[in-house]
C-alpha cells in the first residue's frame, strides 16, 4: 500500500509492506529515520509546496545517496486553480528531480493535476526507470501514453468516473492500492473492495496483485 501526503506524526502498525510518500523537505529525516524492511520511504518536493519550503535539490540528493532504498517522491505538476501560479517553479523542480531520479536509478511516484502534456513531455525527456502515478485523473488515453507505469487508487479516485474508466482499462500489472493519508484500516479494505469489484476479482486475488505491483515498482530495473 502506498501511502501520500504522509504527516510526520502519525504512528502506525506496519503488518504489510508499505511504501511512504514524504512530500516536504522539512518531513524528510523523520520518515527516513523510519524506515524498515516492511516500510519503504520516498522523499521530494511536492508541487505544493514549492513557495512554503527551503527547497534544496542538492540536500535531496544527499538524503537519497545516504538512503539507497528510498525512492523519489512524491513529485509532480499542479495546475489547478489553487496552485497554478507557482506552475512556472514546480516544472523547474519537476524536471530538477526526474533528472536526479535518473541520475540515481530511482522509482517514482508522480502527482499530475491538469498538467499532463507537460508531465508527458517531461517525463519522456527524463527516463525514469520505473514511474508511479498517484491518484491519476487525466483522460484514459493520458492513460494509454504510460504502458509500463503504475498507477495507484485510493477512495477518492475510484469514486469519481474518470479514475473508474481508467481503472476499467489499466492492464493488471499496472494497478496500485493507496490510502493518499487515510490509513485507516476499515477505509483501505473498503477501497481494495471496491477496486476488486471494478476490476471483477476475488477480494484476495486482488490483494496479491497490488501487492507483488507495489513490489515491482520498486523494484523494477
Amino acid at each position: 500500500m502506498i501511502d501520500a501526503h504522509a504527516h510526520p506524526s502519525e504512528n502506525r502498525n506496519i503488518s504489510h509492506e508499505r511504501y511512504i510518500a514524504c512530500c516536504r523537505e522539512s518531513d524528510w529525516t523523520v520518515w527516513l529515520s523510519r524506515q524498515t524492511e516492511q516500510l519503504k520511504v520516498g522523499i521530494g518536493i511536492h508541487p505544493w509546496y514549492v513557495e512554503n519550503e527551503r527547497l534544496s535539490i542538492p540536500l535531496l540528493r544527499r538524503h537519497l545517496l545516504s538512503n539507497p532504498d528510498a525512492f523519489v517522491g512524491e513529485i509532480g505538476l499542479d495546475r489547478s486553480r489553487r496552485h497554478k501560479s507557482t506552475y512556472e517553479k514546480q516544472k523547474k523542480y519537476f524536471a530538477e528531480q526526474l533528472a536526479l531520479a535518473v541520475e540515481l536509478d530511482r522509482p517514482v511516484c508522480i502527482h499530475l493535476v491538469r498538467s499532463y502534456q507537460d508531465g508527458y513531455s517531461l517525463l519522456k525527456m527524463h527516463r525514469c526507470r520505473s514511474v508511479y502515478f498517484h491518484g491519476f485523473l487525466g483522460s484514459v488515453e493520458e492513460a494509454r501514453r504510460y504502458p509500463n507505469a503504475f498507477f495507484g487508487f485510493n477512495r477518492r479516485n475510484i469514486a469519481h468516473p474518470k479514475g473508474i474508466q481508467i481503472l476499467k482499462e489499466l492492464s493488471e500489472n499496472q494497478i496500485l492500492l493507496e490510502s493518499d493519508g487515510d490509513s485507516n484500516r476499515d477505509s483501505l479494505e473498503e477501497t481494495l473492495h471496491q477496486i476488486a469489484l471494478i476490476r471483477k476479482k476475488s477480494l484476495h486475488d486482488m490483494e496479491q496483485i497490488v501487492d507483488g505491483n507495489a513490489k515491482r515498482w520498486v523494484a523494477q530495473s
